[in-house]
């Protein structure tokens, strides 16, 4: 079997703002893709939601011609948002590709369907840095890509949660809590690089909560320095953050 290239990266200019998807593997490149597709959906507009759409069912395509079933070699990253809304908690994947959070940099006057999202306030609570085994049966997403073309805003969403539930295979277990701390410093340091201060706050939040769970296991004491460095620095981001109107 022919392995296919990566996917090289992407600068898109989408009506809700500018998004950067990096190079990746092809599987990683149609999640990112259909994500996108539907937080821009829910934001603006099913036309505007459509090159996405488009661009996953190009790399489906591409992936046709190398094999009925593709499995990336390694698992691929996710960041979880955990929300509450009305008091009731709930959660969105966005990809993660190259130590970058796939997200729109939301522009001036773009959220046209705020209305339409949710009843009441949203309370941001966690950024969580997770993975999953990714299996796709190219002919089969190909397929399903195909009908979405013209397609209701909420049957868009029902129609990629159910893709992407067929995609995601696993969700692998928690890497250790220094690796999570470190995971989420690094995403912190995009986040905050794309003037996303909301989320960038929560990352550096769970870099703080396994940076604590680290200190209560059994640590290594030439790590120490290393735990104490990271502790500094992220007190020092997050002031930053404070200090412009976060």
């Amino acid at each position: 079997m022919n392995i296919p290239q990566a996917i090289n990266g992407l600068f898109v200019k989408s009506a809700v703002g500018d998004v950067f998807i990096p190079a990746g593997d092809p599987a990683e490149q149609i999640i990112a893709n259909l994500i996108l597709s539907v937080i821009v959906c829910q934001l603006h507009s099913e036309k505007a939601a459509h090159s996405f759409v488009i661009r996953a069912h190009e790399i489906a395509e591409m992936l046709t011609r190398h094999s009925t079933i593709y499995q990336p070699v390694r698992p691929s990253r996710f960041a979880r948002l955990t929300y509450e809304v009305d008091n009731k908690s709930d959660g969105i994947l966005y990809s993660i590709i190259d130590d970058v959070l796939v997200v729109p940099r939301l522009a001036n006057n773009a959220i046209v369907r705020s209305q339409q999202l949710v009843r009441g306030a949203i309370r941001l609570v966690a950024l969580t840095p997770t993975r999953y085994t990714l299996r796709l049966r190219p002919r089969v997403v190909l397929t399903e890509l195909a009908a979405l073309s013209e397609i209701a805003s909420e049957q868009l969403y029902h129609s990629v949660e159910r893709i992407l539930q067929k995609c995601l295979q696993q969700e692998l277990p928690p890497s250790e809590p220094l690796d999570r701390a470190s995971e989420s410093f690094t995403l912190a340091r995009d986040l905050i690089g794309k003037r996303n201060y909301s989320l960038a706050a929560l990352a550096l939040n769970g870099a703080s909560a396994a940076l604590d769970s680290y200190a209560k296991a059994s640590p290594i004491p030439s790590h120490l320095p290393l735990t104490l460095t990271m502790r500094t620095q992220i007190a020092g981001m997050l002031d930053q953050i404070r200090h412009r109107g976060m």
